[in-house]
């Protein structure tokens, strides 16, 4: 997805990969909807449906038969969201003011039902409202080890990961990562790694230490795993001064960088 020219609508494109060789094609007619920019997408676990948000000009929550070309589900936005993704059946939006939301899609209709998940905040005293920019759902055993459904960890502006349960949006620990802001979130092997504004840290769980990976003296702007996330992660960085971004992959074990 991607923010749109003057007089012309957003576009989400699809591009399937081919079985065979590692070419990429285009899969047809584009998904059209968005008005003013597209902020975040996320396929369903079986890439049957898509989910996209749009930009904060947007205000628009869409849900896309990914088979059918068609758009099945829509909702208003009431806040800025910057990140979306699934659980289960359900969508999880965060953004800011402390925006988190449990969104239900119903197959009959048209809408999406929006739950509000309000957290604590880190410290009540200071009356602070987050600014939440990134999510990331945990691996199932970590969700058995606090004996509940799933486990979100989301971060914020401030440079927090907050661990909450779901459904229920409550805040279980949070994890000072930086003193910039939390980018993007991605799990490993009892590691939740963490792309901030600064840097690629590392939460080694459950010992609860923190610790860099690799010398990344950049902003990572996107992380997504490869081969399920057995071997390693890439990474987008993002110089400053530079319009384009550089993708790299890390090799989790073995802690190493390699630009691509």
């Amino acid at each position: 997805g991607y923010n749109p020219s003057k007089n012309t609508r957003a576009n989400i494109v699809l591009w399937r990969k081919s079985e065979n060789c590692g070419s990429v094609t285009f899969t047809g007619t584009p998904l059209l909807g968005h008005e003013h920019g597209i902020q975040s997408l996320a396929f369903n676990n079986d890439s049957s449906k898509l989910v996209s948000v749009g930009t904060s000009d947007d205000t628009n929550i869409y849900v896309w038969s990914v088979t059918k070309n068609t758009l099945t589900n829509t909702a208003k936005l009431s806040d800025v969201v910057n990140d979306v993704l699934w659980f289960k059946d359900s969508i999880i939006t965060v953004g800011n003011r402390g925006c988190l939301s449990l969104w239900e899609t119903d197959d009959e209709a048209l809408s999406l039902h929006e739950q509000k998940l309000i957290l604590e905040t880190v410290d009540i005293q200071a009356n602070f409202t987050p600014t939440y920019t990134c999510a990331a759902l945990a691996p199932k055993w970590v969700a058995k080890g606090f004996l509940v459904d799933a486990i979100l960890c989301v971060g914020d502006t401030d440079g927090c990961v907050h661990v909450v349960s779901i459904p229920d949006g409550r805040r279980l620990s949070h994890i000072k990562a930086c003193t910039g802001e939390v980018t993007c979130i991605a799990w490993g092997e009892k590691k939740i790694i963490i792309g901030t504004s600064e840097k690629l840290v590392a939460y080694s769980y459950p010992n609860e230490s923190l610790e860099p990976m690799c010398t990344v003296d950049f902003p990572i702007a996107s992380m997504e795993w490869e081969n399920e996330g057995e071997e390693g992660i890439f990474t987008t960085l993002k110089k400053p001064g530079i319009s384009t971004a550089e993708v790299y992959f890390m090799n989790i074990r073995k802690n190493h960088f390699m630009r691509i």
